[in-house]
């Protein structure tokens, strides 16, 4: 699952893997194996809302006792603890660097960003260029901080609302 607070709609336990035919045409639907038990998942939702919204068409299509359930950095959680962690990543920040030149970052800027935090760095695309994406910080002032450290290396950085 990805990192942050999704959504899914639980549709049911089983002792034994499920058929596609037994899915009824839902899709996507993930699968969890554990000992003794398969549980099914439709969708993979950003929003509770969103999540909300397919639990009729899941529940019209033969799974009457489905229900939305929530993970934060791939662990299931209340939705009330989903709540929590959505809202404060609401109030969170993460820092989107350009790369100087290319697309990678330098082993100078690596090392700057290293030393200045633990968060995650990861490696994606916006407008076409590649672009790193690090955090998320809980406030403006800590990317703040940290931006100030990474453009010392010379390198351009936003600091923008996380998702």
């Amino acid at each position: 699952l990805p990192r942050g607070v999704v959504y899914q709609i639980q549709i049911c336990v089983t002792t034994s893997p499920l058929s596609v035919s037994a899915l009824h045409g839902v899709s996507p639907v993930y699968e969890y194996k554990a000992p003794g038990k398969y549980t099914y998942a439709a969708g993979l939702f950003r929003t509770e809302a969103e999540a909300q919204a397919s639990l009729d068409r899941i529940r019209k299509a033969g799974f009457k006792k489905a229900f939305v359930v929530a993970y934060v950095n791939g662990s299931r959680v209340s939705l009330a603890e989903a709540r929590a962690a959505a809202a404060a990543l609401a109030r969170s920040f993460n820092l989107r660097i350009h790369p100087a030149s290319g697309n990678s970052l330098d082993a100078g800027t690596l090392e700057a960003i290293r030393a200045a935090t633990t968060a995650e760095l990861q490696r994606t695309s916006a407008g076409g260029s590649t672009v790193y994406l690090l955090g998320p910080f809980e406030s403006a002032s800590k990317a703040d901080s940290i931006a100030s450290a990474i453009r010392a290396k010379g390198v351009t950085v936003d600091i923008i609302p996380a998702d």
